[in-house]
This record gives structure tokens, C-alpha cells and sequence, in this order.
């Protein structure tokens, strides 16, 4: 009974390896999700505002807001279309908005996709500039009114790559005195990779499944049933010669 006893045993371990690789290959496949985040309006500075209405996705489900209008200030009045968060993906959409008396427009859109984005800006004004009445700028457009020379920097379509590799779109940003005020108006981040990373066959039951090591490779055939139920010798094998028999 030694030899079924072995092979019996070496056919489970083999199995519980192929489970193992499946399980462990399933746990990869499913652990890809994407989060992410937006808000609308956030200020830093002396006027210091919360980001709002900020909503956080961790991959699972789209979170959403919206809110009537910005809590009043003396430095910026919006009013928010929305903001979404879900699955590696962001958008904030911003309107009436004026920052300092000085820029207004009627929409301010950002978005991004995994490590993408892009931003939309509708009827924007500003001291000394003329615009489309539509435009999509190019990623960190800088813009220095010469009448806010010494007092402001506009930045259009901000794009940021984050220490942690996420990714972060902001519509509009005001820099007022060399960074003393900051005013960001549209923002979404997105975490970097998403769901395409870390799938199934990286690692899955192709790479350390049944095949290898598997119930074929140590299990019943080799030293089970063939060895004898009785638990006697294996059966020997005839081997045939050249050599002729006599009688």
C-alpha cells in the first residue's frame, strides 16, 4: 500500500498547487481598480476654502455631487454643473465663475482618463486677451495679463503628474502674488495604470497551474493503482532481446 499511499499524496499536492495558482491568479485579475477624484472650487491662502463639493471614487462605483453655488467669499463666485469620480476617470464642470474681479467665464470644464486629460473653457475673459468662444488650451498655458503683471499668473489646463503616479487635470488656476493665493477652478485626478494592469495572465493558472507540478506530474499514474491493490511488487515488464530461445 506504500506506493498507492505515495502516489495518492503526491496527486493531492498536486491539486491543491493547480487550486492555489487559480485562486492566486483570480486575486490578481480582480485587484485593478482605478481611484479617483474631483472637485470644483478650492482655494489656498489667505482666503482658504475647502475643496468642494469634492467627491472620491475607489474604482468600485462613480460617486457624484453638485452644489447651487459656492459658499460666499471676497476672492471667487461659481456655480457647479458637477462633479464625477469612478473607475480611473474624473470631470469637474464649473460655471459663472469670476476669480478676483478680474477673470470670468461661463464654463470650465477638466477631465482626465488614467494618465489623459483635457480641459474646455467656455466664454473666458480676461484683461487684455482675446478668445474663442470655445477652447480646449494646450496642457499648462500660461497666461500674464500685462495689467495683473506684477499681481497674477493664469495657468489654463494644468496637467500634473503626482509622486504617487496619479494624474491630475486642473481647468483653471490663479496665482496671485508669487503664490501667497491660490485659486484652482475645475479639477480631476485619476490613478496612474487601471484596471489593464495586474490582470489575469500575469501569474494566473497558465503560469503555475496544473500543468506544472501538477496531478499528471506526480499523482495516481506513477506508483498508484498500477503498483497492485494487494500491495505487492509492480508488475515487471517484458524486455525483448535479439537473442534466440532454445528449448
Amino acid at each position: 500500500m506504500r506506493r498507492s499511499t505515495a502516489g495518492a499524496a503526491a496527486a493531492a499536492v498536486g491539486a491543491a498547487t493547480a487550486v492555489t495558482a487559480l485562486v492566486i491568479g483570480a486575486t490578481t485579475g480582480t485587484a485593478a481598480t482605478g481611484e479617483s477624484s474631483a472637485y470644483a472650487v478650492d482655494t489656498n491662502g489667505i482666503i482658504d476654502l475647502d475643496a468642494q463639493p469634492l467627491v472620491t471614487s475607489d474604482g468600485t462605483k462613480t460617486s457624484s455631487d453638485q452644489l447651487i453655488e459656492v459658499p460666499e467669499n471676497q476672492l471667487v463666485s461659481a456655480r457647479v454643473l458637477g462633479v464625477d469620480a469612478g473607475d480611473n476617470m474624473a470631470s469637474a464642470e464649473t460655471a459663472d465663475v469670476t476669480v478676483g474681479g478680474q477673470l470670468n467665464a461661463s464654463v470650465i470644464e477638466a477631465s482626465c482618463q488614467g494618465t489623459s486629460g483635457q480641459t474646455t473653457i467656455v466664454g473666458l475673459e480676461i484683461p487684455g486677451e482675446d478668445f474663442e468662444q470655445r477652447i480646449q488650451p494646450e496642457p499648462n498655458t500660461k497666461i500674464v495679463p500685462d495689467q495683473l503683471a506684477n499681481v497674477a499668473q493664469i495657468t489654463l489646463n494644468r496637467q500634473t503628474e503626482n509622486a504617487d503616479g496619479s494624474f491630475t487635470v486642473d481647468g483653471v488656476v490663479v496665482d496671485l502674488v508669487d503664490g501667497t493665493q491660490e485659486v484652482i477652478v475645475s479639477s480631476a485626478s485619476c490613478a496612474a495604470g487601471g484596471a489593464d494592469d495586474g490582470g489575469a495572465d500575469d501569474g494566473g493558472a497558465d503560469d503555475g497551474g496544473a500543468d506544472d507540478g501538477g496531478a499528471d506530474d506526480g499523482g495516481a499514474d506513477d506508483g498508484g493503482a498500477d503498483g497492485g491493490a494487494d500491495g505487492g511488487a509492480p508488475k515487471p515488464t517484458p524486455i525483448t532481446t535479439g537473442l534466440p530461445v532454445t528449448g
